[in-house]
Formats: structure tokens, C-alpha cells, sequence
């Protein structure tokens, strides 16, 4: 950024610390912004939640808890993202939890977050983690729809499993 020698590490990490203090009230600014400035063709939004381990010791958001990349001994940090659906693709959300934060907490504030930007009848696209009935009630209230992939229970998978198993043996 052409500032090296100029500003000090402790002046940007305090920079960062300010913008993470106040990240909430910069993102709806920034939603404000977009959602003013420009003729969007739809406001369906996508959110996908994952995380990142942390290889350092006591980060005032990493925790111990469900590690996506496969790194139990590692803390993790968790983070979401809601972005105007394709074609526009314009991130419009993000949230940045503890590593032990669950799902669709994290997709219930996201959804708080944007939904009062988005227009009636918009859609949300995520994944089963987001589709507790809470969450989708939410959605509901606010006149939107929804598509998430809903998680079946093991009797369910049982019959799918041996379905395609008696389809294969007919076919010869």
C-alpha cells in the first residue's frame, strides 16, 4: 500500500482492532451504499459459513470446537459471508465468530443482518447448517423463500441407499 516505514505494526493492528470493533456498523453502511447506488436485478442472497484454524495460542476469537479443516488440535476461528446472488456476486455480509460458535447462530445473524435490505419474495440459498427452524421461520416473515439442503435422518438414507443398490442389480 506504499506505506511501508511510514506507519508503525501497532498503528495498523490498532486500525484493524477499530474496524473489527465497528464492523457491523461499516457492513450495514456498506449495504446502505449498494443497495442505493445501484439497480440490482435481485437481491437473492447466498451464505456459506466455514473456518480457519489458528496456529497461534489464546486468540480472543479462537476456540476449540468442530474443526472443518479437519484440525482438532488447532482452535479455530468460524466466519460467514452472504453475497448477492450470480450474476452480481457483491459480498454484502460478514461475520466473524469464536471457534466454537455453531452454525446456525451464525447464519440466524447473518440473516438479521441483511434481510431488512432485501426485497420481498428474495431468496437464500445455503447449506443444512443454516436450516434450523428458527432460521427458516425468520426468512418466512419477512414474505422471502429459501432453499437449503436438509440434513435426512438415517432411516431415510437406509432406503436411498438400498434403492439405487436394487436399481443397479436390475439394470444387469
Amino acid at each position: 500500500m506504499g506505506i511501508r516505514g511510514k506507519v508503525s505494526f501497532r498503528t495498523l493492528n490498532r486500525a484493524v482492532e477499530i474496524v473489527g470493533e465497528n464492523m457491523p456498523e461499516i457492513l450495514h453502511a456498506v449495504r446502505e451504499r449498494i443497495f442505493s447506488m445501484y439497480a440490482l436485478d435481485h437481491t437473492d442472497v447466498n451464505i456459506d459459513t466455514t473456518s480457519v484454524s489458528v496456529y497461534g495460542n489464546n486468540g480472543p476469537l479462537s476456540a476449540y470446537g468442530y474443526s472443518r479443516g479437519r484440525r482438532p488440535d488447532l482452535e479455530q476461528v468460524n466466519f460467514g459471508v452472504a453475497e448477492i446472488r450470480h450474476p452480481i456476486n457483491i459480498p454484502i455480509d460478514l461475520a466473524v465468530d469464536r471457534g466454537n460458535a455453531a452454525d446456525p447462530m451464525q447464519f440466524l445473524n447473518i440473516i438479521e443482518n441483511v434481510v431488512s435490505h432485501m426485497r420481498p419474495g428474495s431468496m437464500f440459498v445455503f447449506d443444512a447448517g443454516g436450516d434450523p427452524k428458527k432460521n427458516l421461520d425468520r426468512i418466512a416473515e419477512h414474505g422471502m423463500r429459501y432453499v437449503t439442503r436438509k440434513k435426512m435422518n438415517m432411516s431415510v438414507d437406509k432406503r436411498i441407499s438400498e434403492n439405487k443398490l436394487g436399481r443397479n442389480r436390475h439394470r444387469g
